[in-house]
């Protein structure tokens, strides 16, 4: 629903959304969907089902994979330069998805919480590396909206590292404010 609501405001600066990348799966519109944990994983048929019934005569494509890792563009997204990457990252160790002690190493090392044992480390090799991943895949104009916040309870800051990051192909469009029982904020840049 929030996506829903937000994408005729993203239409103002993109023009039509047709695509959609998520670091950091969900659904959508043509969709590519990519996420390491393996929970989630096993629910990808249903979701793709469930949209199916829904009327979604989209592409939907989800990879089991980290992000920031290496992996292979799917066929039928081959050429596609999307017009939105819209996603809510994980939250460093603030957000554990699964309990990965009973996972392989290999399996254990998809998650990012796993690889990467520092915040700093975190924002440096993960979300840096994400977000200069994802302006690669988005066509001119399209945009990069990550919805993350800064814990209240907690004293990580994962705000300003990002904002402080610089990009020679995008600029920092600003942030949307969403009060939904708690305050969300998305923080958008355009690839130029």
């Amino acid at each position: 629903i929030w996506l829903t609501n937000m994408i005729p405001i993203f239409e103002k600066h993109t023009g039509p959304i047709k695509n959609m990348l998520d670091m950091s799966a969900g659904r959508g519109i043509d969709y590519l969907g990519i996420d390491p944990c393996e929970c989630a994983n096993k629910n990808y048929p249903l979701m793709k089902k469930f949209a199916r019934y829904c009327g979604a005569k989209s592409k939907i494509k989800f990879l089991n994979t980290g992000f920031e890792e290496t992996w292979i563009m799917p066929k039928f997204f081959a050429n596609t330069q999307f017009d939105l990457m819209f996603t809510s990252p994980p939250y460093f160790d603030l957000e554990i998805y699964e309990d990965t002690s009973l996972l392989s190493n290999d399996d254990k090392r998809k998650q990012s919480i796993d690889k990467y044992s520092s915040l700093e480390n975190w924002l440096d090799k993960f979300l840096k590396v994400c977000m200069c991943k994802i302006l690669k895949l988005l066509r001119s104009r399209g945009i990069m909206a990550i919805n993350i916040d800064n814990p209240v309870h907690i004293k990580k800051d994962y705000v300003n590292p990002m904002l402080n990051l610089k990009f020679d192909n995008a600029k920092y469009l600003g942030v949307i404010r969403i009060n939904y029982g708690a305050k969300f904020h998305t923080w958008c840049w355009q690839k130029i």
